[in-house]
């Protein structure tokens, strides 16, 4: 009875955290400042959302971080350029890594070339809801990016 009591306590101590671990929602909205969509010579290959990365969602860290880069007339992503971000030190790193990592395609109608970007990444945390993080980022990346304004 003693070993059966033992190992029901082990084994409430050990899944405990992941039986009353709160949920987390998060989303990460890209906002192509320059040029606008009707003007790019390159566009993303995937409009799928990118995911959160995980060291930011275990500090609770968000924020925006706006870049300038080149796409190389074979589609490369080169010279990125932090403009600004909130916070200043981790959220860069992953943003300039999912620019980096980033796969382009040439717009209908345009020839391969070489583009200057401008870009905005915001990495959001909270609401009830995927649908309530998304929402809020639309909000967050409607603010100013910069501890200057």
């Amino acid at each position: 009875m003693t070993k059966k009591c033992f190992l029901y306590s082990v084994g409430v101590v050990l899944f405990s955290p992941v039986l009353f671990a709160k949920t987390h929602f998060a989303d990460v909205q890209i906002t192509h400042l320059y040029p606008d969509v009707a003007q790019a010579i390159w566009l993303r290959k995937s409009n799928n959302t990118p995911k959160y990365p995980i060291a930011l969602a275990k500090k609770g860290i968000k924020g925006c971080a706006i870049y300038t880069f080149n796409i190389d007339s074979s589609g490369d992503v080169s010279d990125v350029e932090l403009v600004s971000a909130i916070p200043t030190r981790v959220l860069p790193k992953e943003a300039k890594k999912l620019l980096r990592n980033s796969e382009w395609k040439i717009a209908d109608g345009q020839n391969a070339g070489v583009e200057k970007r401008t870009t905005r990444i915001d990495y959001c945390m909270g609401g009830e809801s995927v649908e309530q993080a998304q929402q809020q980022c639309i909000a967050q990346s409607k603010l100013a990016c910069s501890t200057n304004n």
